[in-house]
């Protein structure tokens, strides 16, 4: 989408699945880089929710994981274990922070005036994606490139 004049904006929506592909490279040459920050529901603690928290239990299999609902977020300061509707507390809690000042969307808009801003937002952060599926897919991609036997599932990304 495109407006015109001087306060044209333009925006590159997309999911980037190369590294260094053109959203990538967008994102990586802003300003101003946004990331989401949530509150832990149980701690109240602000966190830069990752991948690498999600979980689900050991020797299940993504059909399972995905029926059943097995995956879930640990919390990385009180390792509580979050379902979907604790992860959308805790986005409903949270905000935007700029990834090197730390200030909060507005603030760092207002202090810094960016010309190029860019917003990361994983699949985990809308709740319209549920854990159990994010989780599902993980597993399905790591049996389906046979990455399960070289030891890349460790016990740290499975609940055991």
């Amino acid at each position: 989408m495109i407006t015109w004049g001087s306060r044209a904006i333009i925006w590159k929506l997309s999911t980037p699945t190369v590294v260094d592909g053109p959203i990538d490279c967008a994102f990586k040459t802003s300003e101003a880089r946004f990331r989401y920050h949530v509150v832990c529901p149980h701690f109240g603690c602000g966190l830069l929710m990752d991948f690498d928290h999600i979980r689900w239990p050991e020797k299940t299999d993504p059909v399972k994981i995905r029926s059943r609902s097995l995956g879930f977020y640990e919390c990385q300061h009180c390792h509580a274990h979050w379902i979907d509707a604790d992860r959308d507390l805790g986005v409903r809690s949270g905000l935007w922070r700029e990834e090197s000042s730390g200030l909060t969307l507005q603030d760092h808009l207002e202090q810094h005036r960016p010309i190029r801003v860019g917003f990361h937002v994983p699949a985990w952060i809308p709740p319209f994606v549920s854990l159990s599926e994010i989780a599902s897919k993980a597993l399905e991609y790591q049996l389906s490139h046979n990455l399960v036997n070289r030891g890349v599932i460790t016990e740290e990304k499975t609940a055991g």
